[in-house]
């Protein structure tokens, strides 16, 4: 015997017509002998025909263990009467190079002695037994020893985090690092780092590119305002030296200099508008910031100082 069960229904996400999705029919839905159903579990069969406003056109079909259920779909006026129940986010991957005070970039310097620190987060659960991790196309993790390469330092979470530490010996040129972990909803996620670079013994790194940001760009060092200079080095080694300067209005003279050892990603100096010439706050003015790495300029900003001489 068949059961046909007429209802109105609104979905709460577009999908796509070619999808079969899992939905929770909520208890506000009668079926066709008036009696309202319970709350459960429904795959929205990709025969569907769903239109991108989020309805289904009719006939769409809906498929609940061991039944068919033809049913047509509109918007009733109490509210919505499938919930979309799936996870559709992916893994979260990150990667730090162990020593390095950042996040790993494409196009980054690391050791040729390199400690790759992989953290694998996700909402609801990690597929363990998908988790792959390659150095120029070889894996060197899997889930064959992924329980190996745990990081001892880090409490590993039951479902939702892992951290791995993938050590690895590379010689001086180029290479690629590759993690994919996915859900247990087969959501996939995936990462991978180009142009990981190791110099060769004794040569000096080549610097790539690099950003610059002055935050707050205006301050008042007589009333103890002080401002933010942080940049960014794409190639730099873990040492690579890096030099600030402050330029007077106009940019006539250097007032302030600095050289710091600076690693690759994320670096900031605090700089209290005092200038090296004069030992007294600087005066009203625009001053120009630049940082420049192994003679190369990463980049050039301004700042307005107020409330001095």
């Amino acid at each position: 015997m068949a059961i046909f069960i007429i209802v109105s229904c609104f979905l709460i996400a577009p999908v796509d017509a070619a999808e079969s999705a899992t939905y929770k029919m909520l208890p506000n839905i009668v079926d066709s002998g008036g009696k309202k159903t319970v709350s459960a579990g429904f795959s929205l069969s990709a025969k569907a025909g769903i239109s991108n406003q989020g309805r289904s056109s009719s006939p769409a079909y809906i498929f609940y263990p061991g039944f068919f259920f033809p049913i047509t779909v509109e918007a009733p006026p109490e509210g919505p009467a499938f919930v979309r129940t799936e996870d559709r986010t992916p893994p979260t991957i990150e990667v730090q190079v162990s020593g390095a005070e950042s996040m790993l970039w494409s196009n980054d310097s690391v050791p040729a002695e390199s400690t790759f620190k992989i953290s694998i987060s996700d909402n609801v659960e990690i597929n363990r037994n998908s988790i792959v991790v390659k150095i120029d196309g070889e894996v060197k993790i899997n889930a064959n020893n992924y329980l190996s390469h745990l990081d001892p330092a880090k409490a590993q979470g039951e479902k939702t985090a892992i951290y791995l530490d993938c050590v690895a010996t590379l010689t001086p040129g180029l290479h690629t690092l590759y993690v994919e972990a996915w859900d247990a909803a087969k959501n996939p996620g995936t990462k991978q780092y180009t142009g990981l670079e190791v110099a060769a013994p004794g040569a000096e790194p080549v610097i790539k590119s690099g950003t610059l940001v002055v935050s707050p760009t205006t301050f008042s060092p007589t009333t103890g305002g002080k401002t933010t200079i942080a940049f960014s080095v794409s190639g730099a080694s873990a040492d690579t030296e890096v030099t600030i300067f402050v330029y007077g209005p106009g940019g006539r003279g250097t007032e302030w200099a600095r050289k710091v050892r600076s690693g690759p990603g994320y670096n900031q100096v605090e700089f209290s508008g005092v200038s090296d010439i004069s030992g007294e706050p600087l005066a009203n003015g625009i001053y120009v910031v630049k940082v420049i790495a192994n003679g190369k300029e990463l980049g050039k900003q301004y700042m307005v100082v107020y409330g001095g001489r």
